[in-house]
């Protein structure tokens, strides 16, 4: 069965295939600006993953006639080109065809523990990752690479909540102001609220501040800290994010994804701890332990990009 539905950022129209999945989220994609968007979802359809033409089962459709809904390939529709733009007709109904959304099966990310842990080390990732790696021991250089390792960690994290599938690459000089700096600045602005009590304390509490209550102030920023910063990522003020019941939205939206996310980052702080502790032992270890800090945060901005793309489409977030 075939739907009309637009794309919710370019808004150009699609066929789209109804489609229910119980296992794995199954996400349109749209051909114009590759955004990844959940089909309307009914029960009683069968599971479906492509749609096939209706002249030749073995081809995927890539249009659809609007008039009889019959799924095409490019060979049996035909192309109409004029000076101001292309088009396509059906020849049941020499009706105009729409695009056909083909659809992508995106499963939790804590389903697939392989794909995240490779995602780091894939493409331009991995060349980062060593540039990052290496940049730490150039005296000057040594300075920016916590702050080259946030950056692009959000830029992962962009990148994944689009298609955690694609490798990152770089950021776009061209978007690099409205699409990386101005988000990035809430992102930080919401991480530093996440974590104002401990910081906070740890400030003002004297040179010893008591452990029972560093510990206790660490577990409720990293607790709350999914539900300050997607919001914010996502184009939230600090002031929406802020609010008990946005707050209170996210974490139910999320459901077992929120669960998920926090496992990974209590993992990512066990794996900061570990190494931070071997490299007090002796400077041998930090050519191990820094790869391993760099790698682990690159990880955790995937998982929140994931968690981006799993929960957007359940509570409105935009990119």
């Amino acid at each position: 069965m075939i739907v009309p539905g637009a794309c919710p950022d370019c808004e150009k129209i699609h066929a789209l295939p109804v489609t229910s999945s119980r296992d794995a989220c199954v996400l349109a994609e749209c051909t114009h600006c590759g955004r990844l968007w959940p089909p309307e979802q009914t029960p009683s359809a069968p599971e479906q993953t492509a749609v096939r033409c209706k002249q030749h089962p073995g081809r995927p459709a890539r249009w659809a006639c609007e008039s009889c809904d019959a799924t095409l390939c490019d060979e049996c529709s035909r192309e109409i080109r004029t000076s101001t733009h292309v088009a396509r007709l059906s020849p049941c109904c020499r009706a105009s065809c729409l695009p056909v959304a083909p659809l992508r099966a995106i499963r939790p990310f804590w389903r697939e523990p392989a794909a995240v842990l490779r995602y780091a080390v894939r493409g331009e990732s991995l060349f980062v990752l060593v540039f990052l790696w290496f940049g730490g021991y150039v005296p000057i250089l040594s300075w920016f690479v916590p702050v080259l390792l946030v950056v692009y960690g959000f830029h992962i994290l962009r990148s994944s909540s689009r298609d955690p599938y694609r490798s990152p690459g770089f950021p776009d000089p061209e978007d690099a102001v409205t699409g990386l700096i101005y988000p990035f600045a809430r992102f930080l602005g919401a991480a530093l609220v996440a974590w104002a009590p401990l910081l906070l304390y740890r400030r003002f509490a004297g040179e010893e501040p008591a452990s029972t209550i560093v510990i206790a102030l660490s577990i409720l920023g990293l607790v709350s800290f999914p539900a300050i910063v997607l919001p914010a990522a996502t184009g939230a003020s600090l002031t929406q994010t802020l609010d008990p019941a946005r707050l209170r939205q996210t974490v139910l939206a999320m459901g077992r994804d929120y669960v998920a996310t926090l496992a990974i980052l209590v993992l990512v702080v066990v794996i900061w701890i570990v190494t931070g502790k071997l490299v007090a032992r002796g400077d041998q270890f930090v050519i191990v332990t820094e790869p391993a800090r760099i790698y682990a945060v690159l990880t955790a901005f995937h998982v929140l990009g994931r968690a981006i793309l799993q929960t957007r489409d359940r509570i409105e977030w935009q990119l």
